[in-house]
């Protein structure tokens, strides 16, 4: 399955860096980067995306607000939260907006595994198996 992928991120390094750890499969994959909430937004009106990815804490609009519109607007879109600040209360607040979570610093390997594993499974199972794996 070809997978359209959306990053979303305010700091430009790490938009920088994802774009080269995943350069060997942009024959195989779609990728999209904003380095904003409101940019994702807008590209989200013209670009298909299967994927979202967006930092937790951005300027203006974060990720938990991004996300939270996105499960209404693109309820069949697989969101996933993204964040350097491992807290239980991240997690806990975020899972009902986010599928998955992605923990900064992201390793290259992790990263393919996680995306090619995604690839492979369509929203409505990743959804279940996010309720499966909740830690209450």
């Amino acid at each position: 399955m070809s997978l359209s992928v959306m990053f979303v991120d305010d700091e430009k390094p790490i938009l920088n860096s994802l774009r080269r750890i995943l350069h060997p499969f942009s024959d195989e994959w779609k990728f999209t980067y904003a380095d904003s909430a409101e940019g994702a937004l807008i590209a989200l009106k013209i670009i298909p995306v299967d994927v979202i990815v967006a930092d937790m804490c951005m300027p203006g609009i974060d990720g938990f607000e991004l996300l939270s519109g996105i499960s209404e607007q693109y309820p069949d879109m697989v969101r996933v939260m993204m964040t350097g600040r491992i807290e239980y209360d991240i997690y806990r607040n975020g899972r009902e907006i986010s599928h998955y979570f992605l923990w900064k610093p992201i390793k290259a390997e992790a990263l393919k595994a996680f995306l090619l594993s995604v690839s492979n499974h369509d929203a409505d199972q990743i959804a279940s198996t996010m309720k499966e794996h909740s830690l209450d």
